[in-house]
């Protein structure tokens, strides 16, 4: 009975002791309360948030001290000269390529338009970008090679493809205040397959007369409301593509009526570089690898069920999918030269493709998800601009070499990839992706339907590829103790 009574009276002071505590944690809620209320009736703009941020960690952290347990909900200040999120972004490719045996050249007009909101205010601008690139590089597949390794390999089903490109160009940038301004300046330059195809076979050059044209019009007739837009910038750009693919397909020469069935597997990489030239005076450089691999299974008639039905010709219908990653970084420089922020960036995503072909022409489409994580450093801070100066020492004396690879940041411990960890604002943004594909691949020249030439073929292709802003949120890695915030502006 008595140890009864002295448990009874231990349990009751373990429980005035837990209601003490959690009274007082309730004083230092209320207190705290009260204090960010003062402060902030006093304070305006940024100090506001400051202010809030620091006296909520500090609650938190005392009350954690007595032994409550609360969720750390501390919203971290919006930090300064936040980058633009990018709520949606659009690429069109019109291409032409020729080969000969085993060589192969390409020719390949680009536009790209690309919405921006700013963070902190919801303002939006959009960005246009008409670039033009040529490219010589060698090809290995079923159309222009029939060597011995070519036959053996086809006698089993299999079909090995293969190619390696050197592509550079130029491009020019243009700024506007709004989507539909953007649209309709594209619309007006590449608005149609023939004003496309005019600025690939141009180089870009027809845009320039078209604008030159519109403005001596203007000049003439004393209409000054609808010149032409001044570009913003200048682009250059040098990369390297690699592609490989192997292909089995079983049925074709059945000697009865039915279906051919065909397999793909592929993987491509680029690895680029480029410069860009604001006429401000700032500039840029981008480099950047990607990668991509997949996987596709087809259907189509088998030779006996060709010559049964003609009109069937080579008709077939694919299905698959795709992983796609890729890695990066920009370095912004003021007009005096000095890096100003540096920007990593990963890619990662995936989606379904399908296909439908015929006589070596094909149109399809795809759709999936991207999820892009940028980790912005500002390197007017002086202890990023010491990380930087450590890993680009090069870049950052204003020479000209052969920088870091952005996969070796990702994968290795330096000075930069350790600040990136410490004192970046990382955003990540999920994105819906769309496409759609049109063109005609190059003929087998042992196909009389081809060029009567041995070893030359031509083909074309027209693809648009779409990115959506679904979700994005960002954490700022300087303020210890930070969380993941929303960007509501951006997202709505």
């Amino acid at each position: 009975m008595v140890g009864s009574a002295r448990w009874r009276n231990a349990r009751r002071n373990r429980q005035r002791g837990a209601a003490t505590v959690e009274y007082l944690a309730v004083l230092l809620i209320l207190a705290s309360s009260l204090s960010v209320g003062l402060v902030t009736g006093l304070a305006k703009g940024a100090l506001v948030d400051q202010v809030n941020f620091a006296l909520c960690k500090s609650m938190v952290k005392a009350v954690r001290v007595l032994g409550v347990e609360v969720e750390n909900t501390c919203v971290a200040p919006m930090p300064k000269n936040m980058p633009p999120c990018v709520t949606y972004k659009q690429d069109r490719l019109l291409g032409a390529n020729g080969t000969f045996r085993f060589i192969r050249g390409e020719l390949t007009g680009k536009d790209t338009i690309v919405d921006l909101v700013d963070p902190v205010t919801g303002d939006e601008s959009a960005l246009v970008f008409l670039s033009n690139e040529a490219g010589v590089g060698l090809e290995y597949n079923d159309s222009v090679s029939k060597g011995k390794f070519t036959s053996a390999m086809e006698s089993r089903g299999l079909s090995p493809q293969g190619k390696l490109m050197l592509q550079g160009g130029t491009g020019v940038v243009y700024e506007f205040d709004s989507h539909e301004d953007a649209q309709n300046f594209l619309d007006s330059r590449r608005g149609n397959l023939f004003t496309r195809g005019l600025g690939v076979i141009t180089g870009g050059k027809a845009d320039a007369l078209f604008d030159g044209a519109r403005n001596l019009f203007n000049d003439i007739t004393g209409n000054d409301d609808d010149d032409a837009p001044t570009p913003s910038g200048l682009t250059a750009d040098l990369a390297i593509q690699a592609e490989a693919g192997l292909s089995y397909e079983t049925g074709t020469q059945s000697q009865t009526n039915g279906a051919s069935f065909r397999l793909d597997a592929t993987a491509n990489g680029e690895a680029r570089g480029q410069f860009r030239y604001n006429f401000d005076g700032t500039s840029q450089i981008e480099v950047r690898f990607e990668g991509e691999v997949g996987l596709e299974g087809g259907v189509g008639a088998n030779e006996h069920l060709k010559d049964q039905i003609p009109l069937l010709g080579d008709l077939s219908v694919t299905g698959g999918g795709n992983l796609a990653g890729a890695v990066g970084y920009r370095l912004r420089f003021d007009k005096h030269g000095n890096p100003t922020q540096f920007v990593l960036t990963t890619e990662s995503g995936g989606g379904l493709q399908w296909k439908a072909g015929a006589n070596r022409g094909h149109a399809g489409g795809q759709d999936g998800e991207l999820t892009v994580n940028t980790y912005t450093l500002d390197l007017t801070n002086p202890e990023n601009m010491d990380a930087f100066a450590d890993s680009f020492p090069a870049l950052a004396a204003g020479q000209l070499a052969s920088p870091i690879s952005p996969v070796a940041i990702l994968t290795t411990d330096n000075p930069i990839s350790r600040r990136l960890k410490e004192n970046s604002v990382q955003y990540e943004q999920v994105y819906d992706t769309e496409g759609d594909m049109l063109g005609v691949d190059s003929p087998d020249s042992a196909n009389e339907k081809g060029l009567k030439i041995k070893g030359v073929g031509i083909g074309f292709n027209d693809e648009t590829a779409k990115r959506t802003l679904r979700t994005a949120r960002y954490i700022d890695h300087s303020q210890p103790g930070s969380t993941w915030q929303n960007l509501a502006k951006c997202e709505g």
